[in-house]
């Protein structure tokens, strides 16, 4: 019974100084695939003239998303694509906006145009290839 004590003390101090030295300095945020919601504001709220804005909803579990990732390096037309978690609940409720209840879905916004919103893996590459 001793040594099951002195074994379990051990363990809480020997986790509780590996604890102390973790430090989380959130680089995994900044090395994600999708777009900041504060990238997303610059985007929308510049003054561009001939300004045309792609929003992707996608999600990191979703497998027509991951199609749709390999289907656009293929095609290579990820330039100009912002990437939005729908798994962020900020690009959830972003996503309500445009009436979107799937993914992968594209949505295009065009400065005096109403939004296009095109769902569908194929639909969307090939409308970033004619584009």
């Amino acid at each position: 019974m001793k040594k099951i004590l002195f074994l379990l003390c051990f363990l809480s101090i020997f986790q509780l100084s590996c604890a102390s030295r973790v430090v989380c300095k959130k680089d995994h945020v900044k090395n994600t695939i999708y777009s900041s919601k504060e990238s997303v504001a610059a985007k929308l709220s510049s003054e561009e003239s001939n300004k045309v804005a792609r929003l992707l909803f996608e999600a990191p579990w979703c497998g027509a998303c991951k199609r749709l990732e390999i289907l656009m390096g293929q095609a290579d037309v990820t330039k100009g694509v912002l990437r939005l978690n729908i798994d962020e609940t900020w690009a959830f409720i972003f996503s309500k906006r445009f009436g979107i209840s799937s993914v992968p879905a594209l949505v295009e916004l065009r400065k005096d145009s109403p939004p296009i919103i095109i769902m569908g893996a194929d639909k969307i590459v090939m409308h970033l290839l004619i584009k």
